[in-house]
């Protein structure tokens, strides 16, 4: 496997936002070829404001060298075969790790193994059993185009959903796409979650993320995508049930014109259908469209009186957005989900 200068980059980037410092036991899965010479290596880190460096004559890295530069103080990597002298030889299907490593690591990386593993649940299984609480597990996996490269491309949300239900602290997850060293970020917060990756003719696709394992970390609880539970809560089934019966013909605003908008469209009855005066947005590129039928406004176009705005958003922007227009709380109706 290999570690790039971005997957050097977005984890020093990581240990600095949160002001860590890499340390103690670091597990990798799979041992990593090193596509960057010192030279990098030593120029980031002293951007990141690191006095480590590299200054032997070394005709080239290896990953050992790197981890224990940076200052990780016992390293163990992790694989299937010792084809590559992994020094701990495990197949990550199988749950049954040894009992000597449950706990140890404070680090665990992977730069691009799990998608060659069939058995996802028990992968991350392993990784929950292995890591310290307070310990870290950064991945760098492919998004989509890798056709063959291995059994999964993986959406970021799988990640975001997993670990969130799973009561991880999410510290990072990028999206991003990659063409002639140039590097693409997508805003993990845009569309929740589900991000719309650029589509860069020749650009690979990746998602890097950073997640550390709590008093409460579990592995097996089910996540669902994050846009669906809310509209499967009853309480909100019964806030909009409720809206659209006391509401006249043409008086309800929906605010939100992303997925869950756009679920809630699909889903609604045609007897609610015809109460919609139009939807809201604060997107200037989405004033003036139509989405399922229904044209998209501003804020300011609104002009009638006593109208209904229903916040059409994961319980996650409900606040966001309440706060964007509770000061026409007065003229209008302004009508939660949480």
């Amino acid at each position: 496997m290999s570690y790039t200068k971005l997957s050097l980059k977005l984890m020093l980037d990581d240990f600095i936002k949160r002001g860590v410092r890499p340390h103690g036991n670091l597990l990798t899965l799979s041992r990593y070829y090193i596509n960057f010479d010192k030279e990098f290596f030593n120029r980031i880190c002293r951007a990141s404001g690191w006095s480590v460096e590299i200054s032997e004559d070394i005709p080239f890295l290896n990953d050992e060298i790197i981890f224990h530069t940076l200052g990780f103080e016992h390293l163990e990597s992790m694989d299937y075969s010792d084809y590559e002298w992994a020094n701990i030889i495990h197949d990550l299907n199988d749950t049954n790790v040894s009992k000597n490593m449950i706990g140890k690591y404070d680090f665990i990386i992977d730069a691009g193994t799990i998608e060659h593993v069939f058995n996802l649940r028990n992968v991350l299984e392993n990784i929950y059993k292995m890591l310290k609480i307070g310990g870290t597990f950064f991945f760098h996996q492919p998004t989509f185009d890798g056709l063959n490269h291995g059994y999964y491309n993986f959406s970021p949300c799988l990640f975001h959903d997993y670990f969130k239900v799973n009561n991880y602290q999410i510290n990072a997850i990028v999206p991003h796409s990659i063409k002639d060293d140039f590097v693409y970020l997508a805003d993990p917060q845009i569309n929740d979650i589900c991000v719309k990756m650029p589509i860069i003719e020749g650009s690979h696709n990746m998602v890097f993320g950073s997640v550390t394992k709590t008093k409460k970390t579990s592995f097996d609880v089910m996540p669902y995508q994050v846009n669906f539970p809310v509209l499967w809560d009853k309480s909100a089934k019964e806030t909009i049930d409720e809206t659209f019966k006391r509401a006249k013909n043409n008086s309800i605003y929906l605010y939100g014109t992303g997925n869950f908008c756009k679920c809630l469209l699909r889903m609604l009855p045609e007897k609610y259908r015809t109460k919609i005066a139009g939807l809201l947005s604060k997107d200037a590129d989405e004033i003036g469209l139509l989405l399922y039928g229904h044209r998209i406004y501003s804020l300011d176009d609104i002009k009638e009186k006593n109208s209904t705005i229903l916040i059409a958003t994961i319980n996650k922007y409900q606040n966001i957005v309440y706060n964007r227009i509770k000061n026409l709380d007065k003229r209008y109706n302004v009508v939660r989900l949480d």
